[in-house]
């Protein structure tokens, strides 16, 4: 992880906001790139469930903006990112589990994003790339959870525009 560590030093700027935009559309990028594979290539179904709770939610746009936009982010950044990294910082363990610990970090998240089997390997490369920057984060910040918050509403505020302009 050290190596990708010095990786994102090297091809992100000093400045703080420039570094996190900077982060923020690598993740994008990785993510729709990914996103894509597993679309055109595997042709594995990358959506939204047609029915249940998500599809009423989908009817009123500001709620689901609120929701889909803000709170989820929100939530999931605190339950898959913020809370693992603070307990995998408070017990410290070897530089080599910290990889293992980030796939399977990442794998939870996206099991829990169980629409199709596609969105749930899209949504744990998304959490792989997301865990292993709040560890980077938590390294050098503080507060390593804004960044990460924002990271993620930036990518679930793009998934809203795409989702409700497709339409």
């Amino acid at each position: 992880m050290n190596k990708i560590y010095q990786l994102i030093d090297r091809i992100t700027p000093k400045n703080y906001w420039l570094q996190l935009l900077t982060l923020t559309f690598y993740t994008l990028f990785l993510s729709i790139s990914f996103n894509l594979i597993l679309l055109e290539v595997i042709g594995l179904q990358i959506e939204f469930p047609k029915d249940g709770i998500i599809k009423k939610i989908q009817k009123n746009i500001y709620l689901f903006f609120s929701v889909f936009v803000i709170l989820v982010p929100l939530i999931e950044t605190a339950i898959f990112q913020w809370l693992p990294t603070l307990l995998y910082n408070y017990f410290k363990t070897t530089k080599k589990k910290e990889v293992l610990f980030c796939a399977i970090t990442g794998i939870i998240f996206g099991l829990t994003h169980s629409y199709t089997l596609g969105y749930q390997i899209a949504m744990s490369f998304t959490g792989i790339i997301l865990i292993s920057l709040t560890m980077y984060y938590s390294e050098k910040e503080r507060n390593y959870f804004l960044p990460i918050f924002f990271i993620h509403l930036t990518n679930n505020f793009l998934v809203f525009l795409v989702h409700h302009f497709k339409k």
